[in-house]
């Protein structure tokens, strides 16, 4: 099934129109898509780029009307269901500047230098894993690094302006 094509009684366009917005509902969709991609009926690349671009669409909607629908949700009382949603307001964490105060700026300071040392620390041990034995400009032996977790594979997909 083509998330993007346009077809009578296609489950895609059902998702826009649904009623109630649950969970399930968006897993029997997303199955939907997934099933005709590994019965070979679409292509997983094409498939997985449009579901970026389902992605970027739901943020740019989000972020352009996110004040509206908060004026709207407000409307509706503290917390109320919507769709088959719940749906309430809350106020985000509060921002401070503690630059004003020099024992802190200090503080900061140190830990931003503790942090650059960490880290140049941590590279030279990566490094040393490939050696059987690897020296510092100091003489110090450097500890290689162990294999916490091997990392894995994933796509990066960029879509143009």
């Amino acid at each position: 099934m083509d998330i993007f094509e346009k077809k009578e009684n296609n489950i895609a366009n059902v998702v826009l129109s649904m009623n109630k917005v649950s969970k399930t509902n968006i897993d029997s969709v997303a199955n939907e898509v997934c099933r005709s991609v590994l019965d070979g009926n679409e292509y997983a690349i094409t498939t997985y780029i449009k579901a970026k671009a389902l992605e970027e669409i739901s943020s740019s909607i989000q972020s352009k009307i996110k004040q509206y629908a908060i004026d709207e949700a407000e409307k509706h009382g503290s917390e109320s269901n919507i769709f088959g949603c719940g749906v309430s307001v809350k106020s985000t964490a509060n921002k401070y500047d503690y630059s004003d105060c020099e024992e802190w700026v200090s503080l900061n300071n140190q830990i931003k230098e503790l942090t650059e040392r960490k880290k140049a620390i941590e590279k030279q041990m990566v490094l040393a894993m490939s050696y059987s034995e690897m020296v510092d400009e100091d003489g110090v032996v450097v500890v290689p690094a162990t294999l916490e977790k091997s990392g894995s594979t994933t796509i990066a997909i960029k879509i143009p302006k």
